[in-house]
């Protein structure tokens, strides 16, 4: 098993990146929200990895710029019906409130993890019943532009977002946005109303 690999970035999409180390090229997949985190082409760097085998796929690796990432993603991994590509990308959603989304499990939240997360009713109903145990124990150290103060006004500012047209990621960061402007504010149409100016 490969922990971690060090080495010098020579290629990067939002999918995976090459990753040269000691004259050999890694193909790594990645979590969509790293790609704007990452540094410039030939510039080192180190990812904590996770290689995925199948016996008609090959070997695939995964990588993470933190433990936390990586731990999250096993968990993923770990629930019935859902392997490493679905894990990747319901990381890759849930990226931008790990705490939420740990709350969210833990209260079996539906709605929060349907709307705010995107996640289909199905695969939020799995992931509550695979994680709602595992999630407790783990110690999230989040960088959240904010944590939900009331899920439904939160839930229901986004939801309204994504129906007049915008994708479900805008509507989040616009909301986010917003809910750093108005405090406690939680009234659905005045979150809607700041998460469109910032739109």
């Amino acid at each position: 098993m490969i922990a971690f690999l060090r080495g010098n970035l020579e290629r990067k999409t939002e999918e995976f990146i090459y990753l040269g180390v000691n004259g050999v090229g890694y193909q790594v997949y990645i979590p969509s929200f790293t790609y704007e985190k990452l540094p410039g082409i030939g510039e080192e760097i180190k990812l904590y990895t996770w290689m995925s085998t199948s016996m008609y796929g090959g070997n695939t690796l995964y990588g993470f710029l933190s433990m936390e990432e990586k731990e999250i993603f096993l968990l993923l991994n770990s629930i019935s019906k859902i392997g490493p590509k679905d894990a990747i990308k319901v990381l890759s959603k849930i990226s931008s409130a790990f705490s939420d989304f740990k709350k969210a499990i833990i209260e079996k939240d539906l709605r929060v993890l349907t709307t705010f997360f995107g996640l289909t009713k199905k695969k939020a109903e799995r992931i509550i019943l695979g994680l709602k145990d595992k999630i407790t124990g783990l110690e999230i150290k989040t960088s959240d532009r904010f944590v939900f103060k009331d899920h439904q006004c939160i839930a229901d500012a986004i939801s309204a977002l994504v129906s007049l047209g915008y994708k479900t990621k805008q509507a989040k960061d616009a909301v986010s946005a917003a809910m750093e402007n108005l405090g406690e504010e939680t009234e659905v149409e005045k979150i809607i109303k700041y998460a469109l100016k910032y739109l």
